[in-house]
């Protein structure tokens, strides 16, 4: 940055840029931090070998040596299924940064997105992590917070007897056991969430008071009821918070 305003290329870096695009800004300004005090939020993409890579979003704070970088870029494409090339759509409201733009689906390829999505990014301390999304692929959709979803839950019945104890959740990835993070992909209906990862259903959120709704299996509709459940109907896996 020289002289408030990013170069057009960077001088080690020519092929990554922060694009250009009329009436439409990808770089805003905003208190993400709480401070007081507010900080640069710019999106960058690369398109080195003449492909565009998914995007990413980059936090600038300002330091007694001048602007500096805040954290670790946050990769556009762990939310929009690996999508290529730009966001639609980048603001900055009430401390959060809002994003919108194409989504890879199942059924997609990286370069052919049909799917939409809108997000929002909060600062926690330490990185831009997503604090709601939803997908925007049928028309408007209701934003979810994750705050919901994330966190440790722990298997309470299986019909087969398998299955994992427990699941962390930190959307938008999924980890159990000493298996590797996966990325998992959402899709709100109503209050229902399904989540999904890229070769299998990872279960319905069902909010507390809403009944399982699995016809071949109709003893699971009222277990724990009362608490927050994600319900594989594959697997007929039911899992809860732990320590709920």
């Amino acid at each position: 940055m020289k002289n408030g305003e990013l170069s057009k290329k960077h001088s080690e870096h020519p092929g990554a840029n922060s694009p250009r695009i009329p009436n439409r800004d990808f770089v805003v300004a905003g208190d993400l931090t709480g401070d007081g005090v507010d900080e640069l939020a710019a999106v960058f993409y690369c398109d080195k070998g003449g492909v565009s890579w998914p995007a990413q979003i980059q936090l600038f704070e300002s330091t007694v040596d001048g602007i500096a970088a805040l954290g670790q870029p946050f990769g556009i494409g762990t939310i929009s299924g690996g999508a290529r090339g730009m966001p639609s759509g980048f603001k900055y409201a009430n401390g959060r940064l809002s994003l919108s733009g194409p989504q890879v689906l199942l059924s997609d390829n990286a370069i052919s997105p049909s799917g939409k999505f809108a997000a929002s990014l909060a600062w926690n301390g330490k990185e831009l992590v997503t604090s709601s999304f939803a997908d925007t692929t049928h028309g408007s959709s209701k934003l979810l917070e994750t705050s919901s979803i994330n966190g440790t839950w722990c298997l309470v019945e299986s019909s087969t007897g398998a299955g994992k104890n427990c699941l962390e959740i930190s959307f938008p990835t999924v980890s159990s056991g000493d298996h590797d993070p996966r990325t998992f992909s959402i899709q709100v209906d109503g209050d229902l969430l399904n989540m999904s990862t890229y070769d299998a259903p990872l279960g319905i959120f069902y909010p507390a008071k809403t009944s399982v709704d699995d016809k071949s299996y109709p003893e699971v509709a009222k277990k724990n009821i009362n608490e927050d459940r994600i319900y594989n109907g594959q697997t007929r896996e039911l899992y809860v918070r732990s320590g709920s």
